[in-house]
C-alpha cells in the first residue's frame, strides 16, 4: 500500500491533480504512473496534503513541468504545504515552479496567463 493518493480531476480551466502523503522514494513509482497520465494541458498540483516532498518527488514534477512546456501548456502548484516551500525554496526552484495560495488562484493564474514558470528554468 502507497503513503501517496493521487486524484486527477478535469476542471474547465486545467487538470487538476491533487497530492496527499509522501512524495518519496517509496511511492515515486507511483507518482510517475499517476502523473504520466495527466493529459496535455494547462495543469495545477494542489500539494497542501504533502508531507514529504523528497528529491524524487520533485523531480517527478519537474519532468511533468517539463513534458507540458514542451507542448506549451504551464503547471501551478496550489496551497503548497510548508514542507513543500521549504524544499523550493532550500532547491531555489521558486521561480521555475510557480505557486499559488490556493486552486480558485491557480487556476485564475492560468486563465490570465499569470504565471511566473520558467520553463527549463
Amino acid at each position: 500500500m502507497t503513503s501517496l493518493v493521487v486524484d486527477i480531476i478535469p476542471t474547465p480551466g486545467a487538470m487538476l491533480v491533487t497530492a496527499f502523503g509522501e512524495a518519496d522514494l517509496a511511492t515515486v513509482t507511483h507518482f510517475r504512473e499517476c502523473l504520466s497520465t495527466v493529459p496535455d494541458r494547462d495543469t495545477v498540483v494542489e500539494t497542501s496534503g504533502v508531507t514529504l516532498l523528497s528529491a524524487v518527488g520533485l523531480r517527478v514534477v519537474l519532468d511533468l513541468q517539463d513534458r507540458l512546456a514542451a507542448i506549451g501548456a504551464r503547471l501551478v502548484l496550489a496551497a503548497p504545504s510548508h514542507q513543500v516551500r521549504r524544499v523550493l525554496a532550500v532547491t531555489e526552484l521558486e521561480t521555475r515552479l510557480p505557486t499559488e495560495p490556493t486552486v480558485a488562484d491557480a487556476l485564475d493564474s492560468l486563465a490570465a496567463g499569470t504565471t511566473n514558470a520558467v520553463p527549463g528554468g
